[in-house]
């Protein structure tokens, strides 16, 4: 099997697909009705071939775009890999100094973090993803989070929290002796086995990842790191991620089955989403991965019409 580490390998689309996914691309990136939205860039990959890589006119996908919350896919395999290093339990308390053992937060867990139901009070549109992004809670993201009451008893209740990620990016870097060394650790353990070279983390003043977000890189390095999770976390034939950990990210949380560990879930696929329509769509049964980057476009809708059109020429 060809692995894109250095070069994606090519391939042509399906000639039962080819016309119908050339037309939906063409009408989302160039057609002046730009029918969904402000669309910058597509990709798709399929048995682990790059099929199609476009974009607009006023975007350089060869440049990094910014993630959103597809940061947060990226946070969770940032976790297992410190998960299979047996440096972080994330079934267990996470040991937070702001929360001690007689504050109820201390029940909290990374897998509480992921899966978006930790209980934390949280407004995330209404002011509070904002503020850690580009507010006063920029100033230190996981203190602001941290800081939040509870509002429900933890693993009870989905409440989608940027802030949550942020905690779990603090608790990586205190692990590994700082913001400055998680951003070497990634690049070493993460981004440089797969060949990611244009990856540029937005940080908060204590310069600690932000980990909810900013984990910018261009388009075919975003089909990179779908492909770690379409492969079930193995990259050029051995194993990057531990075993079993794409399947922590596919199974259903208990307090929402829409969403798993950082990703989420549709019927036969799981997906990497972020604000203003950035996406990264991964479709097991049919070997394939959908990316779509956008300045407020409607990802979502044509990534499920790129993927019908793919499996009727199938």
């Amino acid at each position: 099997m060809a692995w894109p580490t250095e070069v994606w390998p090519r391939a042509d689309l399906p000639a039962g697909s080819a016309e119908e996914v050339l037309a939906l691309v063409d009408e989302a990136l160039h057609d002046a009705s730009r029918t969904y939205g402000a669309i910058n860039a597509v990709a798709i990959v399929q048995a682990g071939n790059l099929l199609l890589a476009d974009s607009h006119k006023g975007y350089d996908a060869s440049t990094p775009h910014w993630s959103f919350s597809v940061a947060k896919s990226v946070t969770h395999a940032a976790v297992g890999l410190l998960v299979g290093d047996g440096r972080l339990d994330v079934d267990a308390p996470t040991g937070l100094a702001e929360w001690p053992a007689d504050d109820p937060r201390s029940e909290i867990t990374i897998d509480d973090l992921l899966r978006m139901q930790s209980g934390l009070e949280w407004n995330e549109v209404g002011g509070d993803a904002a503020s850690i992004v580009v507010g006063e809670g920029n100033a230190d993201a996981s203190g602001y989070a941290s800081a939040k009451p509870l509002a429900a008893e933890p693993a009870s209740t989905f409440n989608y929290n940027t802030g949550n990620t942020a905690i779990v990016a603090s608790l990586m870097a205190d692990e590994l002796g700082g913001g400055g060394a998680l951003e070497a650790w990634l690049d070493d353990r993460l981004f440089g086995p797969l060949g990611i070279t244009s990856v540029e983390l937005e940080l908060d003043g204590t310069g600690i990842w932000l980990g909810g977000t900013g984990a910018n890189m261009s388009l075919e390095d975003f089909a990179r790191f779908g492909l770690l999770y379409l492969r079930g976390g193995v990259w050029e034939d051995e194993g990057l991620l531990p075993e079993g950990w794409v399947d922590h990210a596919r199974t259903p949380s208990a307090s929402f089955a829409g969403y798993g560990a950082g990703w989420w879930l549709g019927e036969d696929a799981l997906a990497a989403v972020g604000f203003l329509g950035q996406q990264i769509s991964v479709v097991p049964e049919m070997d394939l991965i959908v990316v779509v980057l956008a300045a407020g476009g409607e990802s979502g809708p044509l990534s499920d019409d790129l993927v019908a059109a793919m499996a009727g020429g199938g």
